[in-house]
């Protein structure tokens, strides 16, 4: 990956964001209970780390056979509402009557 590319860039800034209170986060005293930036990136990291394990085991988990024995109808019955009855009741919606 070059550096002169916008994914580049914008990694970089997210990086800067994330790591950079931590780097000026003062040290916590034994009677501060408050939320400071250390606390902030830690807590932060934490839960990128609890996100990528549930994103890693959605790929297997995607797609169950015996799900899809209900889902399919249920996705093709919403496709054909959104498709049929929709747009009657949007058009009905922007119509000049009730646009006044």
């Amino acid at each position: 990956m070059r550096a002169d590319t916008p994914v580049f860039q914008s990694w970089l800034i997210v990086a800067v964001l994330v790591f950079a209170p931590a780097a000026h986060a003062e040290n916590k005293s034994e009677g501060d209970s408050g939320c400071n930036p250390s606390q902030f990136t830690h807590q932060t990291l934490d839960e990128v780390k609890v996100f990528g394990h549930g994103l890693k085991s959605v790929p297997r988990n995607l797609f169950r056979p015996s799900n899809l024995k209900w889902e399919l109808p249920i996705v093709a019955a919403t496709g054909i509402l959104i498709a049929e009855a929709d747009i009657p009741a949007a058009n009905r919606i922007q119509s000049a009557d009730l646009q006044q």
